[in-house]
């Protein structure tokens, strides 16, 4: 008896690995693609242009915008500037006031700018017959013949501010 020798069993059947659909080769294109044509190559001289134009069309924009700019906050600063002069002006007049008061009631008249300070009643640094307490604001003093009575005006810009022994301040 010959014994036939045992078979072997057939190999499983594994599924095939995917394979794209036959075409054309790669790298190639149908005949109705066109591939889109390579970008231009751009040297320094169209960056120089493009820089060119850029500032030449921001220039006139950014001046606009400062110009705007300035529009609004220049009168709002010079309006600050101008009300802050004459609150100053205010402030020196009522300091005048405060001074003779104490002046009045120590010697029993009225005096004028410099017997004030001579006397430390006003405590401004003033050289003798100057009249200018900061620039562009100016303080006189006119005192009555019989020293019952004073005014006194503070200058400051276009404005003049004025107040007398009654303490009513003016403009």
């Amino acid at each position: 008896m010959d014994r036939e020798p045992p078979q072997s069993p057939e190999p499983p059947q594994y599924q095939q690995p995917y394979q794209p659909p036959p075409g054309p080769p790669p790298g190639t294109y149908p005949p109705h693609y066109q591939p889109p044509p390579p970008p231009p190559v751009q040297n320094n001289n169209t960056k120089l242009i493009w820089i060119i134009v850029g500032v030449a069309c921001g220039c006139p924009l950014l001046i606009v915008i400062i110009g705007i700019i300035m529009t609004v906050s220049v009168p709002m600063f010079l309006a600050a500037k101008d009300n802050s002069e004459h609150e100053q002006a205010r402030t020196y007049l009522r300091t005048v006031m405060s001074a003779e008061a104490a002046y009045y009631a120590t010697h029993g008249e009225y005096c004028g700018v410099d017997d004030l300070v001579d006397g430390n009643y006003l405590d401004f640094d003033l050289p003798p017959g100057s009249s200018e307490l900061a620039p562009g604001i100016s303080l006189h003093i006119g005192v009555k013949e019989d020293g019952q009575g004073y005014e006194a005006i503070v200058t400051s810009g276009s404005m003049v501010f004025a107040c007398d022994e009654t303490g009513e301040i003016r403009e």
